[in-house]
């Protein structure tokens, strides 16, 4: 079968790795800074932003952050600030106020068409996008 290998064998006590008890004190109170529990604070952590068109605010969430980002930052129109609802709409109002190409077209008496429904609004089988003409 197997051989046991001898007590003589095996590490002495001082080649032996360290246990809790023998370690140094300077490595205790490093692993007590590594804690989940002390590195929890009572304080909510706070969220600030500081993009235009406003001034620095601050949010106690990382959820209140998420939604004003959403609603004042993420469909934007960078020419006058405007906000809009997806980016769908963002889209028809830069090529409808601030398209060169557009405007160009306009002035010449050419009809440009723009879809008023959003693409993910839901549409019954059969029917399309109501197109108008400008």
């Amino acid at each position: 079968m197997g051989l046991k290998r001898s007590r003589s064998d095996s590490l002495s006590s001082s080649e032996a790795p360290p246990t809790p008890s023998s370690r140094d004190q300077s490595v205790e109170v490093k692993l007590v800074h590594l804690d989940a529990e002390s590195a929890v604070s009572d304080q909510p952590a706070v969220m600030q932003c500081s993009l235009s068109p406003h001034g620095p605010l601050t949010f106690a969430s990382f959820e209140d952050y998420d939604v004003h980002y959403q609603k004042m930052h993420m469909n934007r129109c960078s020419d006058c600030q405007k906000n809009f609802p997806d980016q769908h709409f963002l889209g028809l109002h830069i090529a409808e106020n601030h398209d060169p190409i557009s405007a160009a077209k306009r002035d010449r008496g050419e009809k440009t068409l723009h879809a008023q429904a959003s693409p993910s609004s839901t549409l019954k089988y059969g029917e399309l996008d109501h197109v108008y003409h400008r």
